[in-house]
């Protein structure tokens, strides 16, 4: 589904955020951080005073990661933090650590090896329903205490540790409040995906950007997208207001809540659960109205009240949602929890089903010729690849799975999948295939299997191939 259904007030989502009862997990209470019941004054976080903690942060570091917003809060902190991204070796890491971090982060999962000497784990998610089977699967995998959730907190129940409320938060030094707000560049601004794009899950979101295009003139407003995170900033700080439009599938509340109070403009978004949890609406941001072009230009012409709300809402995240506070949180978080070796479920697997089993990501595939993939993949939703044969049009599946009894339907299981294929024997085929229809494909060989990459946009880091490697070391 694109969009939710509003159950009304019995709705899940929108009880959630304001009663902690419905974002509990079963195994036990939250701390109680961004709850109805949370009296924190508020701090200003002092640099070097987490000097004598130890932290292992384990994430891709990609140029929008929020992973790099908390590691340079950790080193202002004073804490000694190590990096890594694509493997954790526990018997590589201090036993003294105070608390290992995963932040949920683009694709691959980073390899887990070895036993966890008793170090608490708690791992940071981003994403709502549309990631929580992959989030399922790296808690367990990765040996996860205590999950910290930037929101959706009606899926705490849905986790078989301890869940914490932990937003975003955003960075003073990146974020520049200082422009007076009457005498900014732009009027409204937005940085964003698919702000050109036609329907899909981000439709709501064109509209407005076409609707608020269309009334005020072009050099007042920015619209931009493919922007790194000082590009973006820089927009911001010379933008009077900021729209925010998170999309209808999962209500998140997005780290651009944060980009635009930290750069001092003011806050128009929708309706997110949660964001009265952090901030006090009316007071700090404006909820988006149907009439937006009416809204925006009211808000316009009223320089003084839209300029006292941003300014309210900056200094109410000046003493509370930096990223320094929210280390804060982070150790206060990992002071209650402990690790505990809960014991992967065992799962006999074959070799088909090890190899796909380590993309976590893949939750739906089409299987020719390999009826135990309904058993070795007991999380993953394994269809009867020939009983959907005529419904298996290009780029239909997210994967498929081949086994060689199965080659005669290859060339169309091939075309059917959009991000992975897993073939049994048939290498000539295969190579066929590749050269004819996706060149640009990834084939990785472990023995008799193939595994075949596609490069398909989804929310991963992809392969670097042989000819960018040999490009990068000629740079």
């Amino acid at each position: 589904a694109q969009s939710w259904i509003d159950a009304g007030p019995r709705d899940i989502v929108l009880l959630a955020p304001g009663d902690p009862k419905w974002s509990r997990s079963p195994a036990g209470d939250d701390i109680g951080f961004f709850t109805p019941h949370d009296s924190r004054e508020p701090s200003e976080p002092q640099p070097g005073r987490h000097a004598d903690k130890k932290v292992l942060l384990v994430y891709g570091q990609t140029e929008s990661s929020p992973g790099r917003y908390l590691k340079d809060a950790l080193e202002t902190a004073g804490v000694s933090t190590i990096v890594e991204s694509s493997r954790v070796a526990w018997h590589d890491i201090d036993s003294t650590t105070d608390v290992v971090v995963f932040v949920e982060s683009p694709y691959p999962a980073p390899e887990i090896l070895g036993t966890n000497p008793g170090i608490p784990v708690v791992m940071w998610l981003h994403h709502g329903e549309h990631h929580l089977a992959a989030n399922l699967r790296l808690v367990e995998r990765n040996g996860v205490d205590a999950v910290l959730l930037a929101h959706s907190w009606h899926l705490g129940h849905r986790f078989p540790v301890p869940v914490h409320r932990f937003p975003f938060g955003y960075a003073p030094l990146l974020m520049d409040a200082s422009a007076a707000y009457a005498n900014r560049q732009y009027d409204v601004a937005m940085v964003g995906a698919q702000l050109d794009a036609t329907g899909g899950v981000y439709e709501r979101r064109q509209e407005i950007v076409e609707s608020i295009r269309s009334a005020i003139p072009s050099e007042r407003v920015a619209f931009r997208s493919g922007l790194n995170r000082r590009e973006m900033a820089a927009v911001y700080s010379q933008a009077r207001i900021v729209v925010n439009e998170g999309g209808t599938r999962h209500y998140p509340i997005t780290m651009r809540v944060f980009e635009a109070i930290g750069s001092g403009s003011l806050l128009l978004t929708d309706d997110l659960p949660g964001t009265s949890q952090l901030f006090t609406p009316g007071e700090h941001y404006r909820v988006l109205a149907d009439d937006v072009v009416n809204q925006v230009t009211g808000l316009l012409d009223d320089v003084v009240g839209s300029s006292t709300t941003a300014e309210a809402a900056h200094a109410h995240a000046l003493g509370r949602h930096t990223y320094g506070h929210r280390v804060d949180e982070l150790f206060a978080i990992a002071a209650e929890t402990a690790h505990v070796s809960r014991p992967r479920k065992s799962v006999a697997r074959g070799a088909m089903a090890s190899l796909i089993d380590k993309d976590v990501d893949v939750q739906r595939l089409a299987a020719f010729g390999l009826p135990e993939l309904v058993d070795e993949l007991p999380t993953r939703e394994v269809w009867d690849g020939e009983r959907i044969l005529e419904r298996l049009k290009p780029d239909s599946m997210e994967a498929v799975a081949v086994g060689e009894s199965a080659g005669r339907h290859l060339r169309q299981a091939l075309r059917a999948a959009r991000k992975f294929a897993y073939v049994a024997g048939n290498h000539d085929a295969i190579d066929d295939f590749i050269a004819r229809e996706a060149p640009s494909a990834q084939v990785i060989r472990s023995g008799d299997l193939s595994r075949i990459d596609f490069l398909a946009p989804a929310y991963r880091v992809f392969p670097v191939t042989s000819q960018q490697a040999d490009e990068q070391t000629s740079e």
